[in-house]
Parts: C-alpha cells; structure tokens; sequence
C-alpha cells in the first residue's frame, strides 16, 4: 500500500512539472528580434565620402598646433576644463595620419562623449567612413589620475554600432 501511494505521488509530481514546462513554453512570449536601425532621411541621402574627402573636410579651417609644425587643431572644446585648458581637443598628426583626441577634464567618459559627437558633427554624420580613420585617445595622467580609457584605439560611437 505504500509503495503505491510513493508511486502515485511520483507520477503527479512528475506530470505536474511536465506540465509547467509545457505551460512556460506554450505562454512564453516569443522574443523578438532586434529593430533594424534606421537612419534619419537626411544621412539616408547624402553620400559617405571616401576617406581622404573626409579628411580634407576635417582639416579645413584647422589652426596650427603649438605642439609641432605638422600638427593641426581640427576641434577645441569652448569649455574649459579644471586645469584651465579647453575639455578636449581634437588635432590632426600628419606624419602618423593620426586623429588625437586629447581629453584635459573628468568624468573621461561624459568628455570623450563630447569629443566624440563634436568630430561627428563636424564631419557632418559621415560615421561609416569617421570609423575608417586613424584615430587615438588619450589623457594626460595628471588629468587622468592614472584612469585608463577602454578602446582608445576606436570611437566608442563607431563600437555601438
């Protein structure tokens, strides 16, 4: 008799959960995939421009760099940081080919943010080929407090993509 009864208990329990699994995956909703980004119409038209156009649209109107000769300032923030220098400042290393974007205020990340939609802007939403440059970050360890930036090799608006 009580052999019976383990087993009558058994076969329900063993019912009762087949049939959670059944209900959780009959009333499950189905997860859906994730929306195709979609551009504004604006950037949908207007044409991506090679490489070396986009570059001579970056450096039009850059100043000289009291850095060296073959520097140039692309983009300085208007605000300043705390060590009395502007937030950031984008310049252009000829002889490397290398877009520096150099950060002088905190939090890193709320500046970078800046810097980086300010190139964007300036290169008037061109994305695909801004994330085909050469392009650093950095910031000085008296800024920085020996903070290290994660992917100072990329743009963090051309990862999210």
């Amino acid at each position: 008799m009580r052999k019976r009864k383990t087993t009558i208990i058994f076969i329900i329990s063993v019912l009762l959960i087949a049939l959670g699994f059944f209900g959780l995956s009959f009333f499950r909703k189905p997860i859906s995939e994730k929306p195709e980004k979609t551009l504004p119409k604006e950037t949908e038209k207007a044409p991506q421009l090679s490489v070396e156009e986009l570059k001579k649209k970056l450096l039009k109107n850059a100043k000289p760099s009291p850095a060296g000769p073959d520097d140039l300032i692309i983009i300085e923030s208007e605000k300043k940081g705390s060590y009395e220098r502007p937030s950031f400042e984008i310049t252009y290393q000829k002889p490397f080919d290398l877009f520096l974007i150099s950060l002088y205020d905190k939090p890193l990340a709320e500046v970078r943010k800046e810097a980086e939609n300010a190139l964007l802007e300036k290169a008037e939403g061109q994305l695909d080929t801004l994330c085909q440059l050469n392009v650093l970050l950095g910031s000085p360890r008296f800024v920085s407090g020996g903070e290290i930036l994660k992917n100072p090799e990329s743009l963090n608006i051309c990862l999210r993509r």
